[in-house]
């Protein structure tokens, strides 16, 4: 059993504001469906703008791509609309477990009461990582009514056997395979949330309370006492902390003190040579632990640091997936630009062919008494000999206004073409 010891440019626009606006409609229409890095580009979009799109973000979370979803998932926890809610609360229940964790965490992000409910179920999940992260995001909501639900789920994940050392860290804290991964999480939790009553009722064998006041400490302990039905808390003063850490296995702090109230000397003189490790979860803000103290052998702290590391993680993640976002963008600059300046040459080409075709069709209307003789075959062959000739005529005007659409060369033609023809 544990004993603990306790103590968050004008195209550019055009072509974003279709992606915003649109979501899952493509800037110009076509004909094969979105890849995968064409959707995480519009998610990226999204969530930078803090917009979920007219309800693009609540279809990429049921779309078949496990990749898609997850990505989806953590855009809207960042963006925190809570018309969200419910659809990331349905992906709690993702067949992946990535998508499920994804949920779990965004739903922290928001810190919004509407999903606590979801996120107690998720502590029963089949997959570890998942009820860790959804024992965090309760601690992030500050749900106080989840503490014992947390500390129910921490006492499930505690190895078997009870003299097992809490190396809550692991050898990779990253991996979501790490059984120590959701204790962390789980222990986290608990220290947000603030209640020592749950930490009562981790399983621990012993928890004391340790404060400036000897006799504070002693009247929360029998508060404990009294809440968790265990007679295994107990208060002591400040003045005894090092003595107590000899024996701990898990140190809380969360005081409002100015300065680190656990110095690097405190953990050293009372951990001695012992080889079971002790981890300190250190939540106060400023600091209670001096950073110095991760340096102690046998010390695994825990403290906002982490977070910060986590966050620059994702954000890492987030710098590779814009990397492939941009190319896809610049690409869609330049179809877009070819659409746009393309469509101000279609006027003009179909203006001159207009202009030509009535210039035709006005000089057999003047030399139709002439004409008169002919004989209907006689008259369609004039008529397609003029059509053709009008043809051959514009056919590399057109082709080189076409071909040259989307250039200072092509909006010269244009403009050219505008002035000697009088098209207005």
């Amino acid at each position: 059993m544990r004993r603990i010891t306790r103590l968050s440019a004008g195209l550019l626009a055009v072509l974003v504001w279709s992606c915003a606006t649109g979501g899952a409609k493509r800037v110009a229409d076509r004909p094969d469906p979105l890849s995968r890095m064409e959707i995480l580009a519009r998610i990226l979009v999204l969530e930078d703008s803090r917009s979920l799109g007219d309800g693009a973000i609540q279809g990429f979370l049921q779309q078949e791509d496990p990749a898609v979803r997850r990505r989806a998932v953590l855009a809207a926890g960042r963006i925190g609309d809570p018309l969200a809610i419910p659809r990331l609360v349905q992906r709690l229940k993702d067949p992946e477990a990535e998508v499920r964790r994804a949920a779990a965490f965004a739903l922290g992000l928001m810190g919004k009461a509407e999903g606590a409910p979801a996120l107690l179920a998720a502590l029963d999940d089949q997959d570890a990582a998942t009820r860790g992260r959804a024992s965090e995001a309760l601690g992030r909501i500050g749900q106080p009514s989840a503490g014992p639900a947390i500390a129910a789920a921490f006492r499930k994940a505690l190895p078997p056997g009870s003299g097992a050392p809490l190396r809550i860290r692991g050898d990779d804290p990253g991996r979501a395979d790490d059984p120590w991964v959701e204790l962390r999480l789980h222990l986290v939790a608990l220290a947000r949330l603030k209640d020592p009553s749950s930490l009562a009722a981790a399983a621990v064998a012993d928890l004391v309370i340790a404060n400036r006041t000897e006799s504070r400490a002693e009247a929360l302990a029998a508060t404990l006492v009294d809440q968790s039905g265990t007679d295994a808390v107990r208060g002591v003063g400040l003045d005894r902390l090092e003595h107590e850490l000899r024996s701990a296995d898990v140190l809380f702090c969360a005081t409002d003190a100015t300065e680190p109230v656990v110095t690097a000397d405190h953990l050293r003189g009372a951990l001695g040579e012992r080889e079971r490790p002790i981890l300190v979860v250190d939540v106060g803000m400023p600091r209670d632990v001096d950073p110095a103290a991760a340096l102690v052998e046998q010390v695994e702290l825990l403290d906002m640091a982490d977070v910060a590391a986590l966050t620059e993680a994702n954000l890492a993640a987030r710098r590779g997936e814009a990397d492939a976002v941009r190319h896809i963008v610049d690409e869609e600059m330049v179809r877009f630009a070819g659409i746009v300046s393309a469509r101000e040459v279609a006027p003009v080409v179909t203006a001159l062919r207009e202009q030509a075709e009535g210039v035709r069709k006005g000089e057999l209307e003047r030399f139709a008494a002439r004409l008169d003789g002919l004989s209907p075959e006689q008259r369609d062959a004039v008529e397609a000999l003029t059509k053709g000739m009008l043809a051959k005529l514009l056919h590399t005007p057109t082709v080189q206004l076409k071909d040259s659409a989307g250039s200072s060369r092509g909006d010269r033609l244009a403009d050219s073409v505008r002035d000697l023809f009088d098209l207005g």
